[in-house]
This record gives C-alpha cells, structure tokens and sequence, in this order.
C-alpha cells in the first residue's frame, strides 16, 4: 500500500497559494487607491489581472482539496492496515495458544494409552492368576498385627471378610479360612488363633465371623505390655506352620499384615520358617500387605518384601490408601 504524502511540489504550490492570498489582498488595496488616483484604462486592466489571479487561486484551492482528500484515504487506509495487523497478530497468538493445547491433548492421549495399555496388561496377568487359581482348592491363613496402631487394618477386615469370602469361592470349589492375631511378646496371650474352617459351610462361616467381630486391639494384652515397636511375628510363624491345613487344599497362602517388623534376634528365624513354609510342597506362598507407620517404615518394609520374596508371593505397600479387600487380593491374585 503507497501512502501519498506533500511532494517538494506541492509545498510550493501550497506556499505559491499563500503569497498569492497575500498578494491579492495587496491588490485589492491597491485597486481601491487605484480607482480614486489612477486612469480608468490602468484600472481596467489591473482589475484583468486581479481576476486571473484569482482564477488561479481557486485553481490552486481546487488541487489542495483533492490533495487533502486523497491524504484522508490514505490515513484511513493506514488506519485499516494497522487494524489488520494487529488482529493478525491476534490469530497467531490464538493459533499458537491452540497449537500448544493440541500438542499438550495429543501427550495426555498418549500417556492415557500408555495407561490403558499397562491396565490391560496388568488385568490379564489378574485373569490369568485367576485362571491358576480357579479350580483349586484353597486355604488361606491371616496373620495380623493386632497392637496399638494397627486399628485401620482391624476395622478393614472386619468390614470386608465377606466380600473377601464371596471372591475367593468364587475361583474355588472349596475355600479354608483361618486367622492368627498377634501382639507383643509381653502380652499375656502374645498369639490368638482361630483355626483354619471350610467357610463353604454355614457353621465355619459363622464362627469365622463371630471371631473376626470379637477381635480387637491389644486383644490379649491382659495385665502385660507392649513397650517395643517390634512385635512377635516369629511367634505367629510358628503357629502357621502347625496349622490344621486341610488335606485337599491344592494352595496355600499366609498373608501376613502388619506395620511393624520381627524383633531383630528372630528375623533370621522368621526368614527360615518362611523358606521352610513355601517350599515344603507346591503352591505354597507367603505374601505381605504392609500399613505404613512413617516411624518404622523403613525396617519394615524391608522385612515384609524379603519375606514376600522369600515365599514366593507378593508384597503390598497401602501407602496410596488401598481399601483392606483390593490389598488383599493384590497380595494373593499377584503372587507368583
């Protein structure tokens, strides 16, 4: 776009315009001295002369109005590019701002697919684990930390043993259910054990229930302590290994859960009975949910996983808040 601007030409037809006004102004005095002092042909003529200058005047008028005219168009075009400008200034801004938002949808696509794909994976190792299991007879074995804070894992199971019974008959033509509770070597009773039931039948079932509704904190406590943070898990080990596992079960599995480790001079044996357990004959697992206590979490951690390692089973950490069912089944459903 070619903006016309005054060229040297037409500031000097503007300044011949100017000294032209002032000279007729001049004249015009002149005439009227003229007309009283001077011949009447001197004046005729004169006034000739005064009129053709005053037609160039308007002439000259007539050119400035068209000049100013086109300097208006050519301002107004101005004005409208610049408006253009800067709404196409506007778009690119809008068509990068978008271009980013498409960039950033097609990354979470890509992350949500990724996603997608690792939980179609991960429910095809489930179905195949359950595909194991089905079938089977099964038994499994709870060992639970009953002391001071262990309250959230106590409530879980109470709530959930049903649901967590509905499943596994589900996958089984016959399920074993027993529970061991236990607490500190000072306590009065350090182990509590419910024996391993057919919960197929209504009256396992039911007692298995009155047990697990009967449990509580400290239960058996009585007149002892709980000083140490370490709890007797050797102890409940050992019952685990005695107990009345029922003949036709096909697998095996003691889930053990707690936020706390062994006490440190039976870790090793804890470690044994674990090896001891798991190999004694085929699909016989250990497997470890663990309740996080930041005090201890550590020491803890690395004894569960060891024994979930050791047992051939699976290690859950219910740091990300896991409800006790979903923390149960991963220790059972994922054990190798």
């Amino acid at each position: 776009i070619i903006v016309p601007k005054l060229t040297q030409t037409d500031a000097d037809a503007l300044e011949q315009l100017n000294n032209l006004a002032v000279e007729l102004n001049e004249l015009e005095r002149i005439l009227d001295e003229f007309d009283r002092s001077v011949p009447e042909e001197v004046v005729t003529e004169l006034r000739a002369q005064f009129d053709a200058l005053n037609g160039h005047i308007r002439e000259l008028e007539g050119t400035l109005r068209a000049m100013q005219r086109e300097l208006d168009e050519a301002r107004e075009v101005r004005a409208q590019l610049e408006r253009t400008q800067a709404r196409l200034a506007e778009l690119e801004q809008i068509n990068a701002d978008t271009i980013a938002r498409i960039n950033a949808a097609e990354r979470e696509a890509a992350a949500a697919s990724a996603r997608a794909a690792e939980a179609e994976r991960a429910a095809a190792a489930a179905n195949a684990r359950a595909e194991q299991l089905r079938m089977k007879h099964l038994d499994m074995l709870i060992l639970i930390d009953i002391t001071g804070s262990m309250g959230a894992a106590v409530e879980g199971l109470k709530k959930e043993i049903s649901d967590i019974i509905k499943i596994l008959n589900h996958i089984s033509p016959s399920l074993g259910f027993g529970i061991i509770a236990y607490g500190d070597t000072r306590y009065d009773r350090p182990v509590t054990e419910f024996q391993i039931v057919n919960v197929g039948s209504s009256t396992g079932r039911a007692a298995l229930f009155r047990f697990i509704d009967s449990m509580q904190l400290s239960m058996g406590l009585g007149s002892g302590g709980n000083p140490e943070i370490a709890e007797a898990l050797h102890l409940a080990m050992e019952r685990a290994l005695v107990a009345q596992w029922r003949a036709e079960a096909e697998q095996r599995y003691i889930v053990i859960i707690t936020d706390a480790p062994a006490y440190a001079n039976q870790m090793d044996n804890v470690y044994n009975m674990v090896r001891r357990f798991s190999s004694a004959r085929p699909f016989s697992y250990v497997s470890t949910v663990h309740v996080p206590d930041r005090r201890i979490f550590d020491e803890a951690q690395t004894m569960l996983q060891r024994i979930a390692q050791l047992g051939g089973g699976n290690y859950v950490d219910t740091s990300s808040g896991e409800s006790f069912l979903t923390s149960f089944l991963l220790a059972i459903l994922e054990s190798s």
